[in-house]
This record gives C-alpha cells, sequence and structure tokens, in this order.
C-alpha cells in the first residue's frame, strides 16, 4: 500500500488543534488535521469562545482549605461521592503541592505569556480571512465583599503582569451592563472588573468551522476518524486502517 506523506499530523480539531494546523500550515508544512469527530465538538463546543490577553491556572482558585466548604454547601456545582475519598487523598497531596504560592504564581505567569498576544496572534494567522469576533472587553461581576476580595487580589496580579484591569460600580457599571440594573442598585450592590483588552465569538463552533475551511481551502487534509497506531520508529501513523509517513505529530484534543 503507498503511503501519504506529510510534514505534520495534528489530532484533535478544537480551536487548539485548527490554529495549530494553521500555524503549521503558514510554514510551508503539509499538515494532515485529524478528529474522530467532527470539527469542534469537544471543549470547542460548549466554551465561552473568550479570547483574552490573560488567565489563571485552576489552583489560583481552589485552595486546600476552600475545598471542604465547595463541596457541602447545598448550591455549589460541586459534587462528591464520599466513598471515593480514600482514593482521593494522593490526588489531595499532589494539589496541595500545586496551590502554593510559587506554583501558582510560576503557573499564572506561563497562562498570561502564553495569552497576552492571542488575539493579534489570530490576525496574523488568518488577515482577511479571519471570522468575526466581538472586541467589547470582558465584565466579569463580583457579587459578594469575599468576591470582590477575591478579584481585588487577581487584578493586582494582572496589572503587575500587564493586563488592565477595571475596577467598576454604580453608573459605570450599568453603562457597561445595563442588564444588571436590579443587582447594582437593589439590596445587593454589584462591582464589577473589566477587562478592556479581551474579546469574544458569539459560536465558538462556527468560529472552529471556519477556521478549518481556511485550513482546508489552503491546501490542507481534513479527515473524520481515529489514530490507530503510531510508530515513532518508522515516523508513521495508521488511520483508519491507512498508513501515512509523518515527520511531526501534535496533540490537540483539548479547547480554549
Amino acid at each position: 500500500m503507498r503511503m501519504s506523506e506529510f510534514d505534520a499530523i495534528v489530532v484533535g480539531t478544537g480551536v487548539v488543534g485548527v490554529t495549530a494546523a494553521l500555524a503549521l500550515q503558514q510554514r510551508r508544512l503539509k499538515v494532515l488535521l485529524l478528529d474522530q469527530q467532527s470539527v469542534a465538538q469537544g471543549c470547542s463546543f460548549v466554551n465561552t469562545g473568550a479570547i483574552a490577553p490573560g488567565a489563571f491556572p485552576l489552583n489560583a482558585y481552589y485552595r486546600i482549605p476552600d475545598l471542604p466548604a465547595t463541596f457541602l454547601k447545598w448550591d455549589s456545582p460541586a459534587d462528591l461521592d464520599w466513598r471515593s475519598v480514600p482514593r482521593l487523598l494522593a490526588w489531595g497531596v499532589q494539589y496541595a503541592r500545586a496551590t502554593r504560592s510559587d506554583a501558582v504564581w510560576h503557573g499564572t505567569d506561563l497562562l498570561h505569556e502564553l495569552c497576552r498576544d492571542a488575539l493579534h496572534s489570530f490576525e496574523l494567522l488568518l488577515g482577511s480571512e479571519l471570522p468575526p469576533i466581538n472586541r467589547c472587553g470582558h465584565l466579569a461581576v463580583h457579587l459578594s465583599p469575599s468576591e470582590v476580595d477575591r478579584a481585588t487580589h487577581l487584578n493586582t496580579i494582572r496589572t503587575s503582569l500587564g493586563v488592565a484591569a477595571q475596577v467598576v460600580s454604580g453608573q459605570a457599571l450599568l453603562e457597561l451592563e445595563p442588564a444588571i440594573f436590579s443587582l447594582a442598585i437593589g439590596r445587593l450592590v454589584a462591582r464589577g472588573t473589566f477587562l478592556g483588552g479581551s474579546a469574544h465569538v458569539s459560536d465558538p463552533e462556527a468560529f472552529v468551522a471556519s477556521l478549518a475551511e481556511v485550513f482546508v481551502q489552503r491546501g490542507g487534509l481534513l479527515r473524520g476518524d481515529r489514530v490507530q497506531c503510531l510508530e515513532s520508529k518508522r515516523c508513521g501513523v495508521t488511520v483508519g486502517g491507512c498508513p501515512y509517513v509523518i515527520r511531526q505529530a501534535v496533540g490537540a484534543d483539548f479547547g480554549w
């Protein structure tokens, strides 16, 4: 059987996979983009579609002392099968290490560096073929003193890393989002953080599908199939019973 040759294969057609394929293609590489599902049917189907100049790792939000209350509060989105607690002890030790201040800061610094030029990178990658992006910023509303305190801490970190974060309340908050009128002037006085450098897409699935179309129009091959075998010694991959010769494999089976 004759083997098709590619410079790279990208597994996963979420936003990460498709943009990685476009970036490799932009470097004049012959790229195979592969997913066992249709385009953007994983994380990129259900996410918020945010394009932010920075981000925080989960260990910046959920500290070990906060976890018991997270699972015990009646209105918490978290749920736990208490029978599994003994098996989670080893994970708990690892997570405790991950919530140390040096680990949290390291992850935060890396994510902000990765996200800093995300919007501009989309513009360089797609040019005039870039689908519509809403560039109106992002507003996070804080409804309790504890949320305000937490946001103040995170905003201090954002500012130190070069991300503009504006705290708003009262009339300024209403002008940004009139729909929260009852929260802003009622018994519950809201405050918010406005990130002017953030953007978002209204339909993440459609956005990623448009990027995949550009990839195909530029000569890339998109296949709906799964990897059955990956052999590093032969630099080969078997997809749906068909062998391919590749020089580089990229795993991108996760979304934004």
